[in-house]
């Protein structure tokens, strides 16, 4: 997290790469971090940037430079967000533990996904007590394929970084629904479970009742309180992740269909190429052809 500081003492500051993953559009890291004693710096970074303390044993504070009530400092939780161009002044305690780190260019990641990024002006200090289960989940899953890289792994945290720019996105903006659990709603352990879930993609077929034991509730139950917890039914969030990342492995010409349906979490091609129709109005391969992707 603190590896870029604006510090003189950085001698004070070690860390060790686990496992880094970089495109045009972001960089994932996952390190090893050990604040060797009381320190302070200013944190900048030209694009947007996003980690989640793993197990650190350190306390920090922080507040922008720039914003209002710059006087106040804030204890973060395990998400810390930072918009692009932002100075924020940080002082540490001695400790240590892993850290995954993300910066991105989330205009980019949008458009590429046929979204849009669209922020509207906002309170900086309102990034400094994110709480949302959701962005959690999805950057667990990054971390978890930091852990264990593969061929897709590039598509696979995109996919789920996609998740986390519309998730701030909304958060910024206030649009988010509440995250408290209200009555006959789930709680935030049950949502952390199914985004963890839906967003690995890791081709078994995922389905309404895989998730309901996972949750400790019936298939029924799950997908009643899943609607009224979240706004959305459980059916359609499943249906449009796995179309989106679908739409990140089409991207690349080493998968052939066959194996971006799988990785999608379909169980046949026939059933995936119905689905990506009826979501998108073309077939995978003509959107491959539409985005001049060439196949072997």
């Amino acid at each position: 997290m603190l590896h870029d500081i604006l510090s003189e003492r950085e001698s004070l500051v070690d860390h060790a790469m686990d496992a880094m993953v970089e495109t045009d559009a972001f960089s994932a890291k996952l390190q090893q971090f050990a604040w060797l004693g009381d320190d302070e710096g200013v944190f900048r970074q030209e694009r947007s940037f996003i980690n989640l303390m793993l197990g650190v044993s350190t306390r920090i504070e922080r507040r922008y430079i720039e914003a209002s009530g710059a006087d106040h400092h804030a204890q973060p939780g395990e998400i810390l967000f930072i918009p692009g161009g932002a100075d924020l002044y940080c002082n540490w305690t001695k400790g240590g533990g892993r850290v995954l780190s993300c910066s991105f260019d989330a205009a980019a990641i949008c458009e590429r996904g046929g979204l849009e990024w669209r922020l509207p002006s906002f309170d900086l200090n309102a990034t400094l007590g994110l709480r949302n289960p959701y962005v959690s989940a999805a950057m667990r899953r990054i971390a978890e394929e930091l852990r264990h890289c593969s061929f897709t792994s590039d598509l696979q945290i995109e996919s789920a970084l996609t998740f986390v720019v519309l998730e701030l996105q909304k958060d910024l903006s206030g649009l988010a629904p509440s995250r408290e659990k209200t009555s006959g709603g789930l709680s935030i352990r049950q949502i952390r479970v199914i985004q963890d879930m839906v967003l690995a993609g890791d081709g078994r077929a995922l389905t309404i009742a895989r998730l309901a034991e996972a949750c400790g509730c019936s298939p029924r139950s799950l997908a009643s309180q899943y609607r009224r917890t979240t706004g959305v039914t459980l059916r359609e969030f499943i249906a449009q992740a796995r179309i989106a990342m679908s739409q990140r492995l089409l991207l690349e010409p080493g998968p052939i269909v066959k194996q971006v349906a799988y990785l999608s979490g379909f169980q046949t091609a026939a059933a995936f190429t119905a689905a990506f129709r009826e979501a998108t109005g073309m077939t995978p391969s003509a959107f491959r052809a539409i985005n001049g992707v060439a196949t072997h």
